[in-house]
């Protein structure tokens, strides 16, 4: 009797590997677009949050704040956007989040917060977006009153 395996017994074990290591990458996958996304949002309300802040407290003595982009939201003083502005604070988003989709009343890209109540007339919602997959997205609400949340 010999002792040993035979070559359709290590075709097996090979195949039962294969496919256990598919499964564990596709999770690990999940897992890391997951993390991202909720890294991301996080990110995008503490900026969001930050500029109504600072409008209310009236640092500058200006209305504060942020413009969307896909990969980036940036923190601005004034009421209208200045890519060039000296005060500018821009925030990527990374780990393949994106911003798939913005809807904003009056249709801008950009939210401006009021100095004396922290309102804003620009509310509505972000669409962040991990790894170039639909299901795997988390929504950004912006109330009149300024209030965001995550969804």
């Amino acid at each position: 009797m010999t002792r040993g395996l035979t070559l359709v017994e290590l075709l097996i074990v090979l195949a039962i590997l294969s496919i256990l290591a598919v499964l564990a990458f596709g999770s690990l996958q999940t897992f890391s677009d997951t993390q991202a996304l909720l890294t991301g949002s996080n990110a995008a309300v503490s900026l969001i949050e930050r500029a109504q802040n600072e409008a209310l407290a009236g640092a500058g003595g200006v209305p504060h704040g942020v413009h969307i982009a896909s990969t980036t939201l940036t923190l601005f003083s004034g009421t209208v956007y200045d890519p060039g502005g000296s005060t500018n604070e821009a925030v990527a988003l990374t780990g393949g989040v994106v911003i798939a989709h913005a809807s904003l009343a009056g249709g801008g890209l950009d939210i401006v917060f009021d100095q004396l109540t922290g309102a804003t007339e620009e509310l509505g919602s972000l669409v962040l977006e991990a790894g170039g997959n639909s299901t795997r997205q988390k929504t950004i609400q912006v109330s009149p009153t300024g209030v965001v949340s995550v969804q």
